[in-house]
């Protein structure tokens, strides 16, 4: 099961990537987070026309919803939005119960999260803004 846990971790990236790649073309800026805390991006809104896909700025993340999903980040250093933790893979799991019935519940995925800590694939370095993150040990890099 721990393979289909790496691949919603890897699902779950791909749709924070997505929206943060929206995010930007949206309002023409790199730096998301920094635009917000400035008041250059509005806390609440809508990506598209139709309003199919909301976001909602809080703290140093964001909370993504659509038709596709529904994701929670949070930003971590230097701006990365790669990372995850159990509660946002779980946020996600439930947005899509018939893709991942096996991950309906925040127990089964902090503790299969857990075991891939355990087994060196995800690492917690603990970097702030959000430091309980963790992160694909492959796409580590020191930032501090």
């Amino acid at each position: 099961m721990s393979e289909r846990l790496l691949e919603l971790i890897i699902e779950y990236q791909s749709h924070v990537v997505g929206g943060v790649r929206a995010l930007r073309e949206k309002f023409g800026v790199d730096d998301i987070l920094g635009a917000v805390l400035r008041g250059e991006i509005p806390d609440v809104g809508s990506l598209d026309d139709r309003h199919e896909t909301r976001f909602r700025f809080h703290g140093s993340g964001c909370h993504l919803d659509s038709d596709q999903g529904e994701v929670e980040f949070d930003f971590g250093p230097d701006g990365r939005h790669d990372g995850f933790d159990g509660w946002r893979l779980w946020i996600f799991a439930q947005s899509r119960p018939k893709d991942y019935p096996q991950f309906q519940r925040l127990e089964i995925v902090e503790s299969m999260l857990g075991e891939l800590v355990t087994d060196d694939w995800v690492i917690r370095p603990g970097w702030l803004p959000s430091p309980q993150l963790c992160y694909f040990k492959d796409q580590f890099s020191a930032v501090h």
